[in-house]
């Protein structure tokens, strides 16, 4: 059976934030990988996760409710997604010369083009984990080869987490993009379409 975040800790499900924290101070001292000739790289993450989890307070009531941590802070994601938002709109109006037009047609295939490329990247990464994971688990020798390998299989399931958060990211902009609309004519006008933008 999987380890809950508390068993990883090696806390009662009723700790307190104190001692969640000594909790991961002596375990993360124990686990850091450059402290151990074994590859605990793993073990480090998953404590690393663990304590992330239960040390923020909405979280970890996610976690006791349902069982799992997919709580997603809501707040953040959203002014994430506001700047993403902000960040391809200034980046197309520079590159079309601030001509004035409806440039949210333009954001939005931008923006899926985007979500493609980074949902193609973790299809690549995932499959480079399966088969550097087989290669350690039938690679016999010295150990220096394997730790090295699963310290790199950790760099990139990390690296698919941090894709993954971005993917929802860009997903909560496009829902976003769709409350705009492009009211103005073609012709200069001060600041046409972007007054509204950037202080909704």
């Amino acid at each position: 059976m999987e380890k809950t975040y508390y068993q990883i800790l090696g806390v009662r499900k009723n700790a307190t934030l104190k001692s969640i924290k000594a909790a991961y101070k002596k375990m993360s001292s124990k686990l850091h990988p450059d402290k151990n000739k074994e590859d605990t790289t793993e073990q480090f993450q998953e404590l690393k996760h663990a304590y992330e989890v239960l040390k923020d307070p909405d979280r970890r009531a996610h976690y006791n409710q349902t069982g799992n941590d997919d709580f997603v802070n809501a707040s953040k994601i959203t002014e994430q997604a506001n700047n993403v938002l902000l960040n391809t709109y200034m980046a197309i109006v520079e590159r079309s010369n601030f001509e004035p037009k409806n440039y949210f047609f333009d954001m939005q295939n931008e923006m899926k083009g985007g979500l493609a490329k980074m949902a193609q990247d973790i299809v690549i990464i995932e499959d480079k984990v399966r088969k550097l994971e087989y290669l350690i688990n039938h690679t016999e020798g010295d150990e220096f080869l394997g730790l090295a390998m699963g310290s790199k299989v950790a760099h990139m399931k990390h690296q698919v987490v941090l894709i993954k958060e971005k993917l929802d990211v860009v997903k909560r902009a496009l829902e976003l993009l769709k409350v705009y609309k492009y009211t103005g004519e073609h012709r200069a006008t001060p600041n046409s379409g972007f007054v509204n933008f950037i202080n909704v």
